[in-house]
């Protein structure tokens, strides 16, 4: 006998967010800090990066002052 294994079967999510861009930054200064879940940490990571090459002026003044939004 032997062990016969399945295919992982891969998940994912597909979103589709509509955000201004003060929203953006206060979900980042919420979810992208210490004592948020390890889940949604992950995500706003994920969105930072995006922020980040999308947005650069106005995401390098959100870190300029203090990564909270206006």
């Amino acid at each position: 006998t032997g062990i016969q294994l399945l295919p992982s079967r891969r998940k994912s999510t597909e979103w589709i967010w509509s955000v201004n861009a003060r929203s953006l930054m206060s979900f980042l200064s919420l979810r992208a800090e210490k004592h948020a879940q390890r889940e949604i940490q992950d995500y706003a990571y994920a969105v930072e990066e995006f922020f980040k090459e999308t947005m650069p002026e106005t995401y390098r003044a959100w870190n300029e002052n203090g990564r909270m939004a206006p």
